[in-house]
């Protein structure tokens, strides 16, 4: 297998992680935090419901980041 096919694999495994990772917290605290007891208790953070900001909005932003820290550190043009 050359070395560039292996770099390539490596760099697909690190992407798809980072994408499981980001996905599954999204999944997970939209279900969590999503549907309160009672919807009168839902509170807003910054005019958005804090559910939405935790778990869409901060993952969103950290995923941007990590991608175009990988993109321009590890990601290698062959």
């Amino acid at each position: 297998m050359s070395d560039r096919s292996t770099a390539a694999r490596r760099e697909a495994f690190y992407i798809g992680g980072i994408w499981c990772l980001f996905a599954a917290w999204v999944l997970g605290y939209a279900a969590w935090g999503a549907y309160p007891q009672d919807p009168r208790s839902m509170t807003l953070t910054f005019g958005l419901p804090t559910w939405v900001l935790w778990g869409i909005a901060l993952p969103w932003c950290v995923a941007s980041a990590v991608t175009i820290v990988f993109c321009l550190g590890v990601l290698k043009d062959e």
